[in-house]
């Protein structure tokens, strides 16, 4: 009674569409389905049916309709969401959106403390950094002003790069940095120095 011994077809699917927030344009846009669902006469019988598996084999059971697509709607709503979650997490949709991003920010130890890098294909407007209330007002207007003037060109890939040490009393805290770009594109990070990203 509890080994799957009949498969179901379920034809719902799930589109989902990653847009960037400032422009509007598809940054993914994956179509999700279910797939077969196999199921056991307990899933997809009644009480009826039980009884009846004690004297004809399970397979020959018929199956009650109400059961069956209770069944398959709770098992393809469990399965498109974990789908949606396995696309959203991948590294090929990680480096589509790291490829589509006005800019790349990234945080790293230098002996000076830890430093957050930026690059990106066209100078930075402005800068912003929020931390759940460890940082006051001019120790983040410091940094800011410390990201935007430590410009620097790479000739050979035209690309700019910035780096500035975080302000102290970080660690352990989640912290969120936003960067604007000269033609207005948007990105933004979240990290918790000295722990995961």
């Amino acid at each position: 009674m509890l080994i799957p011994d009949r498969t179901f077809e379920s034809r719902a699917a799930l589109r989902v569409t990653l847009r960037d927030l400032q422009t509007g344009r598809v940054l993914d846009d994956p179509l999700l389905t279910a797939g077969p669902i196999d199921l056991a006469l307990t899933e997809r019988g009644d009480v009826w049916g039980i009884l009846t598996s004690i004297l004809v084999p399970p397979f020959w059971v018929g199956d009650d309709d109400e059961s069956v697509r209770a069944a398959v709607r709770e098992t393809t709503r469990r399965r498109l969401l974990l789908s949606l979650a396995q696309s959203l997490k991948s590294e090929s949709v990680r480096q589509r959106l790291r490829e589509r991003s006005p800019a790349s920010l990234s945080l790293a130890d230098g002996p000076a403390g830890r430093k957050l890098m930026v690059d990106s294909f066209e100078g930075l407007s402005g800068a912003r950094l929020r931390a759940d209330d460890a940082v006051d007002a001019a120790g983040s207007e410091r940094f800011e002003q410390a990201l935007l003037a430590s410009v620097a060109i790479d000739e050979t890939t035209r690309r700019y790069h910035y780096e500035a040490v975080l302000p102290p009393g970080l660690e352990g805290r989640r912290v969120q940095v936003l960067v604007g770009t000269l033609r207005g594109g948007v990105a933004s990070a979240t990290f918790v120095p000295g722990g995961n990203p």
